[in-house]
């Protein structure tokens, strides 16, 4: 590994240590890599249990991040294209959500939000 390689790290969320952190369950280099994400193109993708909603600012937490739309947001479910509506009625905490976007400090500002399912488990 180097300065600016990107990591898909998976984590049981469930299972925390006593100063509320979890461990690695599993570690993998993601190919594309270079600087701003996965693809290296300027944008990040972020993918983790949803820990809080608002819905009516159109935000979420995950893995520290708050989660932010803008009204060209694309959203989807499972792969399917759904309306902003639809998801934001739908993602609950506990949500499995990807995350396309940017980031600046812990906000990450999303060109596309994915739905997919309730729990950790993202099949990495």
């Amino acid at each position: 590994l180097k300065v600016g390689d990107w990591l898909a790290v998976m984590s049981d969320t469930t299972k925390k240590h006593a100063a509320g952190y979890s461990s690695a369950t599993r570690i993998s280099e993601m190919s594309g890599g270079g600087s701003g994400g996965g693809s290296g193109m300027g944008s990040s993708d972020l993918m983790g249990m949803v820990s809080s909603v608002n819905i009516s600012a159109q935000t979420l937490v995950m893995n520290g991040f708050t989660v932010g739309a803008t009204s060209s947001t694309t959203y989807k479910s499972q792969g399917a294209t759904i309306s902003a509506a639809a998801f934001w009625s739908t993602v609950k905490v506990g949500s499995t959500v990807e995350a396309k976007g940017s980031a600046t400090g812990s906000t990450f500002t999303a060109t596309q939000l994915e739905l997919h399912g309730m729990g950790g488990g993202m099949g990495m």
